[in-house]
């Protein structure tokens, strides 16, 4: 009994170990994968967690207290890939890319 105590105390660690070391969580609220725009200007947005380092596109964003973040980003004509990265203070990282299309 007290071996399987001391097994699940140091698996709750574990866990807790791998979350907090891990990488940080990210979502995308806008734009939307294949989005279609008919002018060159989208708004990125979403959230991470607020500790993280946030860059789109290789340019570091600022986040509220709460880890949202808005940042407007200029398309080129037809294809854009927009790139989204979070990376946590032990240099984890979580990417998202999103591809926006402009109309013409």
């Amino acid at each position: 009994m007290v071996v399987t105590i001391i097994l699940a105390f140091f698996a709750y660690l574990w866990v807790e170990y791998r979350q907090f070391v891990g990488a940080p969580k990210l979502e995308i609220v806008s734009p939307t994968e294949g989005q279609t725009v008919e002018v060159p200007v989208v708004f990125v947005e979403g959230n991470t967690d607020p500790e993280a380092k946030l860059t789109v596109n290789n340019q570091e964003i600022g986040l509220d207290a709460n880890g949202y973040f808005r940042e407007e980003v200029k398309l080129n004509e037809s294809t854009n890939i927009i790139s989204v990265v979070s990376t946590s203070k032990f240099g984890q990282a979580s990417k998202v890319d999103r591809t926006v299309f402009v109309k013409k």
